[in-house]
Formats: structure tokens, C-alpha cells, sequence
């Protein structure tokens, strides 16, 4: 059976092939038997040592003569989560992050790098009990930080909300939903942010609840549900969902829209599956389900749909809480491809949309070129801003907000919104 700290090498080792740390972590942790101060310690390893890789991988280069890269992977991310508890968790003791590393070098059968590894953690040990370990040169800025600091906000303030979800009111009421997680020791509590988005608060698995097995919650972000929220789609209404995984949005609008129908669709076969089995858990049968290219125009959907939720693939930057490593892999260029992609998608939006009807356009990150300027490319297509302000009066949204939402968008940050992560949201009308 792994420890917790050979499964945060293990999912280390993973985040370095290009794999999502939250989506790996929390696969790793339901599958695991861990108590929950073991899955705690998982996740304190693996976020904080991604926080802190800049200056952990030269912690590492200089105590090694060799840049990281160089490093057999289990060994790199050994270093890694070593140096950030030596550094950051001192409580911890150098004798036991010393005697885990080594555990797994050899549980790995690396026998011939335990030298290499305990030396090397060995005399970080010595240097920092003398007051003289490396102090590492100043790491370029990330663009994370930058994005954050030119919307002023600290970019070392980030919010760490807990698990939301949003309760399936066609299933249940409120009332029956709280009572159903208090039986199994959950404590349910409201976002401030968002009229049907709750933070759980006492589980461990997800699977084990009867609410979720029985389909009363979907998991979904506070700044999805809110997006969800202000597209509002009316009963009976005809909606396009047009990249919908992981699915909580089209289970949303599928209960928001009683007798109407979403169309939800994707291009990924194991996402799609993953929508129809969150539709067959919460009972919603008004859900359509279609494997179709947001890039691509099909002239059968021209001027089809009542509304449209456009959350489109994105940067992430808005998700740096869940996924640290975003901070150093997200490069303007990147940023500049994705901008052009939503455009694409947006041009289709545009068109599948009725005349008069009402299209939402949302993103998990924080940058102006796939936001605000993302905007200004809709109003150029003719579309027209919604002013939303009643939607949010009352809520401790930031005096910007509130002033932008009159303008028909909004930009929430983490660290400034509290219990959300970074999301845009504006709200279109097309003409009539």
C-alpha cells in the first residue's frame, strides 16, 4: 500500500507529463484508503510544493550541481516534496522527511540514488539549522501574478474555497437535501455569492453520499453556478450548452429549465459519457447530448436556441487554488491561441442564437484578451451587453463588480471574492 507521500510523488511525477493536479489528486484520493489527516497531508504536499516549485527546483539545482530536469522523475519529486517540508513545514522534523525519502527511493528499488538523496537533503538540513541555506535568485514574475496585480489584487492572497455544489431542486427541496446530508454528517452551508451553490463540509467520499448518489447535488464551482444563474433560461426554452464538461452546467440549466431542453455537447467521448451518467443520476431527461466541434458552424442550429452558455475552453487562470502549476505553464502566446480559438466559437454562438435571445459567455481565468476583450469582439458582431446588477444586488460581490455587472460583466478573483475561484461572466442579447 503507498503512503501518502509516495502517492504525492506519484502524482507529482504525473503533473510533470502535462496531467492536472486536482483531477489526478482526487483520483488517487478516492481510490485510496487513507484516513483523512492522510489525504489532508496529500494535499498539503502536492499544492504547496507547487506553489513553491520556482524556488524548490533551485533549491534543488544548487545543491545538486544539475538542473531538475536532469533528475530520474521519482527522484526530482522526492527532492521536491523533502525540500518543501524542510522549508515550509518544519514541524515535520528533518529525521522524518529524510527517513520517507529514502523509504521510497528504495521501495522503488533505486537503490544506488539513496546516497545521492540523503546527502543532498542531509546538508539542506545542516544549512538551514545554521541559518545559512541557499536563498535563491528572484524568479521571474509569473503571469498569473502580473494579471493580478494589474487588476489589484495580491497574487499571493488566493482563496481556497472548499467542495460546492448545487442542489437539483426538480429532485428535492431544500429542506429534504440539508436533512439527507446531515444523516450522513454533512453540514451544508449556502454561498453569499450565489442564490443555489452550497459548500459541503464533513465528507471524505463523494460517492458515499446519499444525496449525490440519489441525484439531489451536482458538483459545481460558485462562479459556474452564478453564470448559470444569470443566464436564467426561462421554462420550456430551447438551450445550447456549447462545451459543456464536466457537466454541472447542463445539469443546472436542465433543472432551472423545467419542460425545456439543453442540448449538451462536447468533443470528448469519456466527458460525454460522464454528462449522460451525471443526467441518468439526477434523473434529468430533458438533456440532449451531441458530439459536435464548437469550432465548427452546422446550418442546421442557425438562429435555433433561445439561450446559449458559452463557457469556453480557457486558460484556467482563474484555478490556480486547484491547479498551482497553471502559475508556471501558461505563457502569453498560449494565452494569445486560446483567444483566437474562443473567437471562432463565439462566431458560431452568435449565430445559433434566436433573435432577441440571450447568450452567456464565461471563463475559469483572469486574463483581459480572453475576457474583456473577448467582449468588446462579441459587440462587434452586433451583440448587445444585458445589464445584470439586480441579479447581484444584496451579495458581497467588490464594488467593481457591481458596478461592471451594470455593463454586463463581471470579473471575480481569487483571494478579492472570497469563497470563489477567478471566473468571468457577461451576459448578451442579439437583436431583434
Amino acid at each position: 500500500m503507498k503512503t501518502s507521500r509516495e502517492t504525492a510523488v506519484d502524482i507529482l511525477c504525473k503533473v510533470d507529463d502535462g496531467k492536472k493536479s486536482h483531477e489526478i489528486m482526487n483520483e488517487a484520493l478516492l481510490k485510496s484508503s487513507f484516513s483523512p489527516s492522510d489525504s489532508k497531508l496529500v494535499k498539503l504536499l502536492v499544492n504547496g510544493t507547487l506553489e513553491n516549485l520556482p524556488f524548490i527546483d533551485q533549491v534543488i539545482a544548487f545543491y545538486s550541481g544539475k538542473n531538475v530536469s536532469k533528475h530520474r522523475p521519482v527522484i526530482r519529486n522526492v527532492l521536491r516534496i523533502s525540500i518543501y517540508q524542510l522549508k515550509f513545514l518544519p514541524d515535520i522534523g528533518a529525521f522524518a522527511v529524510c527517513s520517507e525519502a529514502l523509504k521510497i527511493a528504495e521501495k522503488r528499488k533505486l537503490f544506488g540514488l539513496k546516497g545521492f538523496v540523503n546527502g543532498l537533503l542531509r546538508k539542506y538540513t545542516r544549512d538551514i539549522e545554521e541559518g545559512k541555506d541557499y536563498s535563491p535568485q528572484k524568479a521571474k514574475e509569473d503571469i498569473f501574478s502580473s494579471i493580478m496585480k494589474q487588476r489589484g489584487a495580491d497574487p499571493e492572497d488566493i482563496a481556497r474555497p472548499g467542495a460546492s455544489c448545487r442542489f437539483v431542486f426538480s429532485r428535492g427541496s431544500e429542506e429534504e437535501i440539508i436533512s439527507l446530508l446531515e444523516s450522513d454528517g454533512v453540514l451544508a452551508r449556502r454561498s453569499l455569492l450565489a442564490d443555489n451553490a452550497y459548500f459541503l463540509e464533513g465528507y471524505t467520499n463523494l460517492s458515499g453520499l446519499k444525496a449525490f448518489s440519489r441525484g439531489l447535488i451536482q458538483f459545481q464551482g460558485v462562479g459556474s453556478c452564478l453564470a448559470c444563474e444569470i443566464l436564467s433560461p426561462s421554462k420550456g426554452s430551447l438551450i445550447l450548452d456549447m462545451c459543456a464538461a464536466p457537466g454541472g452546467k447542463t445539469i443546472a440549466l436542465a433543472d432551472m429549465a423545467g419542460k425545456g431542453t439543453v442540448v449538451s455537447r462536447d468533443i470528448t467521448d469519456g466527458k460525454l459519457e460522464k454528462i449522460a451518467e451525471n443526467a441518468k443520476r439526477c434523473g434529468l431527461e430533458n438533456i440532449i447530448i451531441q458530439k459536435k466541434d464548437a469550432t465548427v458552424f452546422y446550418a442546421e442550429d442557425d438562429e435555433k436556441y433561445d439561450f446559449i452558455m458559452a463557457d469556453l475552453p480557457c486558460s484556467g487562470l482563474g484555478s490556480v487554488y486547484k491547479r498551482p502549476e497553471i502559475r508556471y505553464r501558461v505563457t502569453k502566446e498560449k494565452i494569445s491561441e486560446l483567444s483566437a480559438l474562443q473567437k471562432s466559437m463565439l462566431k458560431n454562438a452568435v449565430k445559433y442564437l434566436k433573435k432577441g435571445g440571450l447568450m452567456v459567455y464565461s471563463t475559469c481565468t483572469i486574463s483581459y484578451e480572453e475576457n474583456e476583450e473577448n467582449g468588446r469582439y462579441l459587440e462587434s458582431l452586433g451583440m448587445t451587453p444585458v445589464d445584470f446588477s439586480s441579479k447581484l444586488s444584496g451579495r458581497p460581490f467588490s464594488q467593481g463588480n457591481l458596478e461592471s455587472s451594470k455593463l454586463g460583466h463581471i470579473q471575480l478573483l481569487p483571494g478579492l471574492d472570497g469563497e470563489t475561484d477567478g471566473f468571468y461572466v457577461s451576459l448578451y442579447k442579439k437583436p431583434e
